[in-house]
């Protein structure tokens, strides 16, 4: 089975407020995705749901939903972008038509072409939240304004709609659908039709989230579960217009919606009748009962929604989806955060398929930055100086220009651009003119960065992996460490002219990190160190596409690198002469023993005991 999705939204009747923040407030602490407040005639659901987001710490809060008659596109774009601040991005904009009956009954305005005030309200406040100005009307003797805070460009929009032309507004306009009281077995029809039309209009890149489920009544007393999920469906059908009537209707069940109109003739929000014969209804719309039989039938419409968007690959991805989660253990958060545990999500960039929760997941998971231990003290996140290391270092980003990126973690301080910078390995002064940020492919200035931030810096040479850089202190940072490789094979250019272009080729590789490059002290080969044998074929096909360079590997009878180390500079050079032909230099110069096999390993740490052969070099400087 696949892990669900679970959100809570209440109803539109439901107006104690202490119990609508004691819910939230539990739903966040269980571990929900999403809390929806209703508004209705009741409560202001945006007020609500300040003291909600100042009260929960993880959960995402929706208006559920804001009527497109109720407020002006200004005044919905405001309250969406106040309430995204206040809950640190956790907002979703929840828009919707209403029903006659609540938009002439209690707003006193004329419900004409729902469907297109739903559109436009829905295009004026995403361009009024994109930062641009609002779009008033052209009558009008007075200037457009833009929102007076900062905007809120990827507040995603959710559309409420049950009618063929606003279910068409939300694919077409919206980030989510968010219907109320679809008959489980209908998604299997409806979702591929919203597909289409959501590709036919093709202005939204990103998949159309669906907010769906039954009408939830939990009681131990089954009749009386019944008899409240009974209440809200008759309330619905017999006394909001006849949009749900007429949606319910529309679905296969006009006969039982009939028997619930008859049944009904004074509704009432306390007391509604299901009649025996429209039993399929409450099937269909309402899960009531006992926690254990909710919680099983809830099962069910996990399943039936797998189906309508998968249909015959929904069995395969339980299979699959079973056998993930009966080889990897539970996610434990204190787990990860110790450094014993790492999540695993599947999904596909290029398809644009889970990199939303991926993304969401790292926002909710990641600890805040800590503190980062360094050869003199722990540096604290929140010191006012600015410091950090370089940790990756990246050739030919851009092959047209020959490129190479160091990237840096800012460990403490307020990171500007422009802002001069001591490397400590060199005592020189580098001015940060062009720093840049990355996700995946795009790439922009950075203007700003912080503890925990990974900036990129156009590099020539002068930064090496372990680099340190502050505000002036001299730092070294610690726990930055290469590990010996465990094969080791020869490699030559198929041209041998090019011996020395292979050179340079394999530095800049080298300080990147790809892979150990080894210079014998004897001889004129090169040897290359990796972890797994397809590191081979991936750096011959890099060098060849990068640098114009054709080459080749060919087997070794190494056995193992190990970088050497004493704090006798004597006796040091007594080893690498006598060992003259089994050492050899890494790209930055330092001893490395190239052995044979475990024997002579083995051997030589007996006969120089005062020697340090080391499978990790700390690359700190």
């Amino acid at each position: 089975m696949s892990t669900p999705r679970r959100g809570i939204s209440l109803t539109p009747m439901e107006t104690r407020r202490d119990f609508i923040v004691r819910a939230a407030q539990l739903a966040d602490q269980l571990g929900y995705e999403l809390f929806v407040v209703p508004e209705g005639w009741g409560l202001d659901s945006t007020l609500v749901l300040t003291e909600i987001a100042l009260r929960t710490e993880n959960i995402r809060l929706m208006s559920g939903i804001l009527s497109v008659w109720s407020r002006t596109p200004g005044a919905i774009a405001m309250n969406a972008a106040t309430l995204s601040e206040i809950s640190e991005g956790r907002y979703v904009l929840g828009l919707g038509a209403s029903t006659k009956a609540l938009v002439e009954g209690f707003h006193g305005i004329r419900f004409a072409q729902p469907a297109k005030q739903l559109r436009d309200t829905t295009k004026a406040v995403r361009q009024i939240l994109q930062g641009e100005r609002s779009g008033i009307s052209a009558d009008l003797d007075a200037r457009a304004l833009k929102l007076g805070q900062a905007p809120a460009p990827e507040l995603p929009i959710y559309i409420a709609a049950m009618g063929p032309r606003a279910v068409t507004v939300a694919a077409e306009e919206a980030d989510g659908w968010f219907p109320y009281y679809v008959a489980r077995d209908r998604f299997a029809g409806w979702v591929p039709e919203l597909q289409e039309k959501r590709e036919s209009a093709g202005d939204l890149d990103a998949p159309l989230t669906v907010i769906a489920g039954p009408n939830v009544s939990v009681n131990a007393n089954e009749a009386d579960g019944r008899q409240t999920a009974a209440n809200n469906l008759a309330w619905y059908l017999c006394a909001m217009g006849d949009v749900y009537a007429k949606s319910v209707s529309a679905q296969g069940y006009a006969d039982e919606v009939d028997m619930v109109l008859q049944a009904n003739p004074k509704p009432s929000p306390s007391h509604g009748d299901i009649p025996a014969e429209a039993q399929i209804l409450l099937d269909q719309l309402a899960v009531y009962g006992a926690p254990n039989k909710v919680r099983e039938e809830l099962r069910s419409w996990d399943d039936a929604k797998l189906d309508s968007f998968l249909g015959e690959d929904a069995d395969t991805l339980r299979e699959e989806v079973e056998m993930a989660q009966g080889l990897c253990p539970a996610f434990d958060a204190q787990s990860y955060r110790e450094g014993h545990m790492t999540p695993v999500y599947f999904g596909s960039a290029i398809n644009n398929f889970g990199v939303r929760e991926l993304l969401s997941g790292l926002a909710k998971l990641a600890p805040s930055p800590g503190p980062r231990p360094s050869a003199s003290r722990p540096v604290q996140p929140n010191e006012k100086k600015v410091s950090g290391f370089v940790f990756k270092i990246q050739a030919n980003m851009d092959p047209k220009h020959r490129d190479r990126m160091a990237f840096m973690r800012v460990c403490s301080g307020h990171f500007r651009k422009g802002m001069k910078l001591k490397h400590i390995r060199s005592g020189k002064q580098i001015n940060m003119h062009n720093p840049v940020l990355f996700l995946a492919q795009d790439r922009g200035t950075a203007e700003d960065a912080y503890a925990g931030d990974i900036i990129g810096l156009p590099n020539h040479g002068n930064l090496h992996i372990g680099d340190a850089l502050s505000e002036g202190e001299e730092l070294t940072f610690t726990g930055i460490p290469s590990f010996a490789p465990e094969m080791i094979q020869r490699v030559a250019p198929d041209d041998p002219m090019k011996a020395k272009h292979l050179g340079r080729a394999l530095q800049q590789l080298a300080e990147e990190g790809a892979a150990s490059v080894f210079r014998p002290r004897l001889g004129a080969n090169w040897y290359v160190g990796v972890v797994g044998a397809l590191q081979f074929d991936v750096l011959a096909d890099r060098i060849a596409a990068e640098y114009e360079l054709p080459v080749h590997f060919e087997a070794s009878s190494l056995y193992t690198a190990r970088w050497v180390f004493c704090d006798d500079e004597a006796t040091l050079k007594r080893f690498a002469d006598k060992e003259r032909a089994a050492v050899a230099d890494d790209h930055e110069g330092d001893l490395v023993l190239l052995a044979r096999n475990a024997w002579h390993l083995d051997d030589l740490a007996k006969d120089w005991p005062d020697l340090t052969f080391a499978a990790t070099k700390d690359q700190a400087v």
